[in-house]
C-alpha cells in the first residue's frame, strides 16, 4: 500500500497542509522544511495521484450550504442570487449540480467523500464546518473546492468574493464624511468570515479617523430582520447621548428589521439616525427611506463561479483561482449629514 499524504506529513514531522503546500510548489514553505518532505516522500515511494479531467463523461459540482440557511429567498436573498447566476451558468457549461445542506461536519464530510463529485462549491457554511470538511476534502479527493462570497483560510481553496474589508471601509466613511461620529455597526453571526472581515473593515475605517468604538456599539447575531428588531431595540437602550447616530449593518435583511424598529420607536429616518445596508436587494430602494447600500454583484459571482470551477476541472496543473470583486455604495435617503437637532 502506497504512502498517503497523511503517512509523509507524520514522518516529516509537519502538517498535510504543508505536505500540500510542497505539492503545489506554493512559496510560503521554507527550504529547510520543503527538501525535508521531499525526501520523506522519495524514501516512501509516494506517488501523487492526479487530478482525473473529467472531459469525456458528465460532470458534475456540489453546491453546499450550511443546514441552518432559510429555504426563504427573503431571509437569503444574496445567496440565492448567488445561486441563481450558478447553477444558470452551470446548465450552459452542460456541468450538473447538486445542492448538499452540510449540518454535522463529520457526518458532512463523510457523505461530501461518497458523492465523489467533479467539483465542489461552498457557498453559505460556518467556519466550524468549513475548518473540519475542507481539509478533507482537498486530502481524500483531487477535485476542486470553491468559496464564493467567502475568504477561507486555506490557501489551496479557490474564491469568488467580495472585498468585504474595502466595501464596509468605504461605507463607514461615507458616514463619517456626513459628520457622525457616533458609529454603530450590527453584524450577523461571527462564525461567518464575511461577518468579521465587514467588521473589522467598520473597525478600521474608525481607527483611521481617530474614532473611538463603544463596545455597545457593535451588535452580532443572525442574518434576519427580527435580529434586526432586537439589535435596534438594544440601540435605543442606550442614553441618547451614547447611542450612535449612524448604523452599519452586515445585510440589508437586519437593515429591513433596524429601520422597522426605529420607526416604530418613534424615531424620524433618516434625521435622527442614519442607516446602511449590505447586498442592494431588489426591496432595498423601494423601503421608506429608500436605503443607503453596498451593491454586491451577487448574480455575476455566481456567474463567474461556475466559470472558474470549470477551467478547474478542465485544466489539472492549474492550482486555484482566486476572484476579489469590487462594491459600490448606492447612497439612498437612509442617510444624511448629521446635526444635534436631527437636521443639516
Amino acid at each position: 500500500m502506497s504512502a498517503t499524504v497523511r503517512d509523509i506529513a507524520r514522518l516529516a514531522g509537519v502538517s498535510i497542509s504543508t505536505v500540500s503546500r510542497v505539492l503545489n510548489d506554493m512559496d510560503c514553505v521554507d527550504d529547510a522544511t520543503r527538501e525535508r518532505v521531499k525526501r520523506v516522500m522519495n524514501e516512501q515511494g509516494y506517488v501523487r495521484r492526479p487530478r482525473v479531467k473529467p472531459s469525456d463523461r458528465a460532470r458534475t459540482v456540489c453546491i453546499v450550504l450550511s443546514d441552518d440557511t432559510d429555504r426563504s429567498i427573503h431571509s437569503h436573498p444574496t445567496v440565492y442570487t448567488i445561486l441563481g447566476g450558478l447553477t444558470s451558468r452551470l446548465n450552459e457549461l452542460n456541468i450538473g449540480n447538486s445542492l448538499f445542506m452540510l449540518g454535522d461536519a463529520e457526518r458532512g464530510a463523510g457523505a461530501l467523500l461518497s458523492a465523489k463529485a467533479d467539483g465542489y462549491i461552498f457557498i453559505r457554511t460556518r467556519r466550524e464546518q468549513e475548518d473540519i470538511v475542507i481539509p478533507k476534502l482537498l486530502e481524500q479527493r483531487n477535485a476542486p473546492v470553491m468559496a464564493v462570497n467567502r475568504l477561507l483560510d486555506d490557501q489551496r481553496v479557490s474564491y469568488v468574493n467580495l472585498d468585504d474589508y474595502a466595501a464596509v471601509c468605504h461605507a463607514t466613511e461615507h458616514l463619517i464624511k456626513l459628520g457622525h461620529r457616533r458609529i454603530g455597526f450590527v453584524m450577523g453571526e461571527e462564525s461567518l468570515r464575511n461577518s468579521t472581515l465587514r467588521r473589522d473593515g467598520y473597525l478600521a475605517a474608525m481607527k483611521q479617523h481617530g474614532l473611538e468604538v463603544d463596545g455597545d456599539w457593535v451588535l452580532s447575531g443572525a442574518y434576519s430582520e427580527d435580529y434586526g428588531k432586537r439589535a435596534a431595540r438594544e440601540v435605543l437602550r442606550l442614553e441618547p447621548e451614547r447611542r450612535p447616530t449612524g448604523l452599519l449593518t452586515a445585510s440589508d435583511v437586519i437593515a429591513l428589521g433596524v429601520q422597522k424598529q426605529l420607526l416604530k420607536s418613534g424615531l424620524r429616518l433618516p434625521e435622527d439616525m442614519s442607516v446602511v445596508g449590505f447586498g442592494d436587494v431588489e426591496l432595498a430602494a423601494y423601503i421608506n427611506p429608500p436605503l443607503t447600500t453596498v451593491r454586491i454583484p451577487a448574480r455575476e459571482m455566481g456567474i463567474q463561479a461556475a466559470n472558474a470551477i470549470n477551467y478547474l476541472m478542465q485544466s489539472p496543473s492549474i492550482m486555484n483561482i482566486k476572484i476579489l470583486m469590487k462594491s459600490e455604495l448606492c447612497i439612498r435617503g437612509s442617510t444624511m449629514a448629521y446635526s444635534p437637532n436631527g437636521f443639516e
